[in-house]
């Protein structure tokens, strides 16, 4: 709900400054041409380099300023003294914007039902809050009213903060499961009293003198993995490290392998990584 929030908030700054600058080049006000977009390209590769290596706290700082920037660059726009700079920061801030909403719904897809669906949320949602907003902006630009036009960015600048500054809810994004620590093992404190007994009897057997490699086919076979979720499984039972680091390991960006993570609990009916573990040397035990 926050970070939903956050895309409308962010989406009524950017639609309200776009419905400025295309009314400038309506009225001959300046001729924008197609160069200013040449400036999303550089604004959307350096927000995808910092998005994969910054938790949510530090995005959510990052947005805020941005949304921050292009409100002032929204009120020069409006007194005629900065047209081209206007553009110029309007496309560096879209540019990072796109970047924010499609990163963080493809890592909060992993942790909800029909997962598949949740990437594309950030881009539904970014177009319905532009429909919403580019009327009523254009109509305010139109009348003169800056008052109006003041007031109702500072509302807009407030959501983006409240949303994304406020620490409860948006340090989970981007975890394997919202309910546990992203580093969490076996071993963990927050495991049911079920999950304890299972990992005692499942772990009976040190995993090292164990040869994965018969057993992790017959899984996979039983649970319809595919090659890419067994090099997964292996790495999640054999390896202690942080899901970044597996990621790296395995040559993935961790959104991919939240996805993957998340098609493995699906088809096992396990809910987060621990249980996925759990659950394997159960049933290899069983088996």
């Amino acid at each position: 709900m926050r970070l939903t929030v956050a895309i409308f908030c962010l989406t009524g700054i950017f639609a309200a400054l776009n419905s400025a600058l295309t009314l400038s080049h309506a009225s001959n006000a300046i001729d924008l041409g197609s160069w200013p977009r040449l400036f999303l390209v550089p604004s959307a590769l350096t927000a995808g380099m910092l998005f994969d290596k910054l938790d949510m706290r530090r995005v959510g700082m990052i947005m805020t300023a941005v949304a921050a920037l292009s409100a002032c660059a929204l009120f020069i726009l409006i007194g005629n003294v900065g047209i081209r700079a206007s553009a110029i920061v309007f496309y560096l801030g879209s540019g990072v914007f796109v970047v924010f909403f499609t990163t963080t719904y493809t890592k909060l897809s992993a942790h909800m039902r029909m997962h598949e669906l949740w990437p594309s949320m950030g881009r539904v949602f970014n177009n319905i809050g532009s429909m919403l907003v580019s009327a009523p902006a254009i109509a305010l630009i139109d009348y003169g009213d800056l008052l109006g036009m003041i007031v109702a960015t500072i509302v807009l600048l407030a959501g983006v903060a409240a949303s994304l500054l406020l620490s409860s809810g948006t340090e989970q994004i981007g975890c394997e499961n919202p309910h546990e620590n992203p580093r969490a093992d076996i071993n963990t404190e927050n495991m049911s009293q079920q999950d304890d007994a299972r990992s005692s009897e499942a772990t009976s057997t040190p995993p090292a003198a164990l040869s994965l490699e018969e057993p992790l086919k017959r899984f996979c076979q039983a649970y319809s993995l595919t090659p890419r979720e067994g090099d997964v499984v292996r790495a999640l039972l054999t390896m202690d490290d942080s899901v970044s680091d597996i990621a790296s390991a395995l040559f993935l960006s961790r959104s991919t392998l939240y996805r993957l993570i998340a098609s493995i609990n699906k088809k096992t009916g396990t809910a987060s990584r621990t249980a996925l573990i759990t659950f394997f040397w159960t049933w290899y035990n069983a088996s």
